[in-house]
């Protein structure tokens, strides 16, 4: 039975707005909230030890390879909009040895980014329908990154 989706932004003066998705599935309504973070947030996320985060927490770029290759947000993981869908979908064994790291568990905190924010919005609304419900958008994305990093 095909679902409608809803989508606002809440608390916009907050230090973490939130994208509210409301999926109505027939008579029933699911709520997730994706979070929206800042530049500030995600710098924390990349100085720390990916070893530290014991896998709970992944920055994922969902731009293309060649994009990712150019420069990317450090401890991030490349996963391209283009076939986040397919490869989540995958076993996690199949995942890791196609894409190098290991598949994010559908209760990890999984952070997107992508140039502009765009494709981040699509990716985490395919994460969303997929399971995952501790999703982050890092909706400022590499363009904000880089100009806050000039070695970016």
């Amino acid at each position: 039975m095909p679902f409608r989706s809803i989508q606002r932004f809440v608390s916009p003066g907050s230090p973490i707005s939130r994208l509210l998705s409301i999926r109505l599935f027939s008579q029933s309504a699911v709520m997730h909230e994706i979070a929206i973070l800042n530049y500030q947030q995600v710098k924390k996320l990349s100085e720390r030890n990916p070893a530290d985060l014991n896998g709970s927490s992944v920055l994922v770029d969902v731009r293309e390879p060649d994009e990712f290759k150019a420069g990317a947000i450090p401890t991030a993981v490349n996963l391209p909009l283009s076939v986040i869908d397919s490869a989540m979908r995958m076993d996690d064994a199949s995942f890791e040895k196609k894409y190098g790291f290991r598949k994010p568990s559908v209760t990890d905190h999984v952070i997107v980014y992508c140039r502009s924010g765009k494709r981040s919005t699509n990716a985490s609304q395919i994460l969303e329908r997929l399971g995952y419900s501790n999703l982050g958008n890092y909706v400022g994305s590499y363009l904000d990154w880089a100009s806050h990093n000039t070695n970016a």
